[in-house]
C-alpha cells in the first residue's frame, strides 16, 4: 500500500510529541479535522503550508521524493533543469550578441550604400553637365 501524506503528517507529529487536538490548536482547526486530514489521500497547499510551518518541516517534500508521485520535480531534477537553464540564457546571449554585431553590419552597409548612390547621383550630374548634346 502507498504511503499516504496523512502518515507523513502523523510520523511528524508524533516525532514532536503533539497531540492532534494541538497541532488543530495551532492551525485553528478541530480534532476531527486534524483525524480527517490524516487519514485522506488529499490535502490542500494550504493546509499543508500551515501543517508545515507548525510541524517545522517541509511536508512538500512527501511528493517529490524517490517514488513520489512528482519525483521527476524533485530538487535534483530542479537542479538539472536550473543547469540547462543558464546553458540556454547562455546561448541566447551569444545569439544576441551576433544580432547585434549583424545589425551593426547592416547599418554600416546602408551607409555605403547611401554614400555609393550620393557619389552615383553626383557623378550622374557632371556627366549630363559635360555631355556635348547638352542644351545650350
Amino acid at each position: 500500500m502507498a504511503e499516504k501524506i496523512g502518515d507523513i503528517i502523523r510520523a511528524r507529529i508524533d516525532e514532536l510529541g503533539y497531540t492532534q487536538k494541538q497541532v488543530g490548536e495551532k492551525i485553528h482547526r478541530s480534532q476531527k479535522t486534524i483525524q480527517s486530514l490524516l487519514n485522506s489521500t488529499t490535502i490542500s497547499s494550504q493546509r499543508l503550508i500551515e501543517l508545515s510551518e507548525v510541524l517545522n518541516c517541509n511536508l512538500f517534500l512527501f511528493f517529490t521524493r524517490p517514488g513520489g508521485p512528482l519525483e521527476r520535480f524533485a530538487p535534483e531534477s530542479c537542479d538539472e533543469i536550473r543547469n540547462e537553464n543558464v546553458a540556454l540564457k547562455e546561448k541566447v546571449s551569444k545569439l544576441e550578441d551576433l544580432v547585434d554585431r549583424m545589425q551593426s553590419d547592416l547599418d554600416h552597409q546602408r551607409e555605403v550604400v547611401a554614400y555609393m548612390k550620393q557619389t552615383l547621383e553626383i557623378q550622374q550630374a557632371y556627366i549630363q553637365n559635360m555631355s556635348p548634346n547638352k542644351d545650350k
